[in-house]
């Protein structure tokens, strides 16, 4: 979980119903437990745009938990939603990229799911031999590399913070 602490963007996401908002930063903020199980909490930013191009902003926290005994998985939970995600871990480059696919339940809907690549910049890597590794560990977990679509980190303009 060290590896998620400080501010990440999403640079790319395979699901449009979640990873589909602009200027989405999430910025873990480092462990709060320690033990058999770590845990920390996360604030999450993005953009929601209105139909005439106005848009504002929601930002929301979450917790985060891992056990000792399976560090490739991390569980999201965020309360207001009676929600909780299975993060797998499928390959990261510390302080560059961390690419995550994920399952979950809320009480709006059961089994939804995606893939998220959160980079530092914003951006999707454009180092060969990052690219390589992160569409061999999404073959390897059968997910379709090429399905990914950018995320529009550009965050220009001026708007209104919503919290939940």
């Amino acid at each position: 979980m060290e590896v998620l602490k400080g501010e990440w963007f999403v640079a790319a996401g395979l699901n449009p119903l979640f990873e589909g908002f602009a200027c989405q930063k999430h910025t873990f903020l480092g462990l709060t437990k320690e033990g058999p199980s770590k845990s920390m909490v996360g604030a999450m930013t993005y953009r929601i745009t209105e139909p005439f191009g106005n848009f504002f902003t929601r930002a929301h926290m979450r917790r985060f938990e891992q056990n000792n005994e399976t560090p490739g998985v991390i569980y999201n939970f965020y309360d207001y939603m009676n929600m909780v995600d299975a993060w797998y871990v499928l390959d990261f480059k510390a302080d560059e990229y961390i690419l995550i696919y994920y399952r979950g339940d809320s009480d709006a809907w059961v089994g939804y799911g995606g893939a998220t690549l959160y980079t530092r910049s914003g951006t999707i890597p454009t180092d060969s031999e990052d690219l390589k590794n992160i569409e061999a560990a999404c073959t390897k977990a059968g997910i379709p590399f090429h399905s990914f679509f950018a995320v529009d980190n550009t965050c220009s303009g001026k708007d209104t913070v919503q919290l939940d």
